[in-house]
């Protein structure tokens, strides 16, 4: 994912990876997650044409009971991105 943020971004841009390491493994379509990464990537620039950083984190999650009770195996993620342009200096 660093690789994929590096070439889309260019060097005007910092990106800071925050991730859990107790997330655990989740299984999900790798082609799906970079095609979402890749948008919200392109998008974070184009807002910061001067320049800024992006930091994405992942944390585990805790589900409600009652999707508990559906699926042993079933685990959530969520991933957070916040981004901050370098202010203009005049």
């Amino acid at each position: 994912m660093s690789e994929l943020a590096a070439r889309t971004l260019g060097d005007l841009i910092y990106v800071e990876f925050d991730l859990a390491p107790n997330a655990g493994n989740l299984e999900i379509d790798v082609t799906q997650l970079e095609v979402a990464s890749l948008n919200v990537l392109v998008n974070s620039r184009d807002a910061m044409p001067g320049g800024g950083s992006i930091k994405l984190r992942t944390h585990p999650l805790r589900l409600r009971l009652a999707v508990r009770r559906r699926s042993r195996d079933w685990r959530q993620a969520r991933m957070l991105l916040s981004a901050s342009p370098i202010p203009a200096w005049e």
